[in-house]
């Protein structure tokens, strides 16, 4: 049953009251003359679920001030008056406050007044626990953005590295090429020793043959084959059968382990004539097994230059692999992302300097229907905005800025909504915004 307390300094009014109060079925826990009485109550353990108070009270504090402390300490207040000047009702609207009666009081307002307040506090409660439930969810969210942001960036280190190898690749081309046109001068000054000139013209076109397929292959590779949006193990297929052409035809299969799983080329024979290497870096277990035709094959086959090509092979496998892992789970987690974005019970716009993301409860709140159209009514003072934000958020270091949002609606009404504003790795330009209720 509903306790209510009344707070008026002239007995007579109060009793009445009182009176009134008990026809009406409420239970009176107390009658106080004066805010300090009933405040001390309070502190020693008297409950209520609402204040009847008189706004001009015989001593110090007015019915007001005590009003406040009350609501600090989660009790409504029902201000009566028997003044209802504009200063008075402007004062008791300082904080919130839950209904205003004049004197004297009618039997049914006084009952309507009493329920309706009580109705509209237990709905403020609960409305706050909300908002509280919301930014704890939001700070998850966050940090989940903030992990995002890591993995991205160890994915970026991962792009490096290939481009490192890409170009480690280039410079011993170069260098190859340099070589090779200085054994050629010298084979043209050792003319009398035929045999051994023409053996050492076979072992450098041999070597050069393998550095051009070797290169056709890595520039078919670069240009597209790893951002190819298939499945892992199609790419993986194509690259191993590319890539036995470069070995040549006395190769009749190669296979290639990644961690668990395995890929053979196409119409792989397996032979006793194999040649094997292994290459292991960021967790990654990488095997290639060549399978010749004959063992004569496979030692003439296997030179330096073909153990290079093959090095650099599976370094970059091993890359792709890594790389492509990331890039499933960074789309696996994006569409998270937005499924969580949408379903967040309030109005939420994303902004940064070439993007703008409204969820839907963003767009039903200004009645727009693309998230674009949101820059045409927006009236907010956004220099001044900008300098409130690096006054407090990146100054003094608070994690969010409330301001007033106005926008232009649909019948050309300038409205104000109260929003909070939430920078995104302290990036003025990046942020979200929250409408609050």
């Amino acid at each position: 049953m509903n306790q209510i307390a009344i707070l008026e300094d002239e007995l007579i009014i109060a009793k009445d009251i009182e009176e009134v109060l008990k026809k009406l079925g409420y239970n009176i826990v107390g009658v106080f003359i004066s805010g300090n009485e009933l405040l001390e109550k309070i502190k020693n353990g008297l409950n209520m679920s609402l204040v009847l108070s008189d706004i001009n009270l015989g001593s110090e504090p007015d019915g007001i001030e005590v009003g406040k402390k009350l609501f600090e300490l989660g009790i409504p207040t029902i201000f009566i008056s028997a003044y209802t000047d504009e200063s008075t009702f402007a004062k008791a609207l300082s904080f919130p406050v839950f209904g205003f009666l004049k004197k004297p009081l009618e039997h049914f307002s006084l009952k309507s007044a009493i329920e309706i307040a009580l109705n509209n506090f237990k709905y403020f409660l609960e409305l706050k626990e909300k908002i509280k439930q919301s930014e704890k969810e939001y700070a998850t969210l966050l940090k989940k953005i903030e992990n995002k942001e890591k993995q991205l960036l160890e994915e970026e280190k991962l792009r490096e590295n290939l481009l490192v190898e890409k170009n480690k690749l280039s410079k011993e081309i170069s260098s190859f090429e340099y070589y090779a046109q200085l054994l050629k001068n010298e084979i043209e000054k050792a003319l009398i020793e035929k045999e051994r000139i023409l053996d050492t013209k076979n072992e450098i076109f041999n070597h050069l043959n393998v550095y051009a397929k070797g290169m056709e292959f890595f520039n078919q590779l670069f240009c597209g084959i790893l951002d190819r949006d298939e499945d892992f193990m199609k790419i993986m297929q194509n690259v191993v059968d590319n890539f036995l052409t470069v070995i040549g035809e006395n190769c009749k299969g190669i296979k290639i382990t990644l961690n668990e799983i395995t890929i053979y080329s196409t119409n792989c024979i397996n032979t006793p004539f194999v040649y094997k290497v292994d290459f292991n870096a960021r967790n990654i277990g990488t095997d290639i097994f060549l399978y010749f035709n004959t063992e004569e094959n496979l030692k003439k086959d296997i030179t330096k230059s073909t153990i290079y090509l093959i090095d650099v092979f599976l370094k970059l496998v091993a890359c792709f692999y890594s790389t492509r892992k990331l890039f499933n789970n960074e789309r696996k987690e994006k569409e998270f992302y937005k499924s969580i974005f949408e379903l967040l019970p309030f109005p939420l716009i994303y902004r940064s300097e070439d993007k703008t993301i409204l969820n839907n409860m963003a767009k039903e709140f200004f009645n727009i229907l693309r998230d674009k159209d949101i820059k045409k009514i927006l009236l907010t003072d956004e220099k001044k905005l900008k300098e409130d934000i690096i006054e407090n958020i990146l100054k003094q270091k608070k994690s969010f800025l409330e301001y007033t949002c106005k926008f232009k609606s649909s019948d050309g009404i300038i409205k104000e909504v109260r929003a909070r504003r939430f920078l995104i790795e302290e990036n003025i330009k990046e942020y979200i915004d929250i409408m609050l209720p």
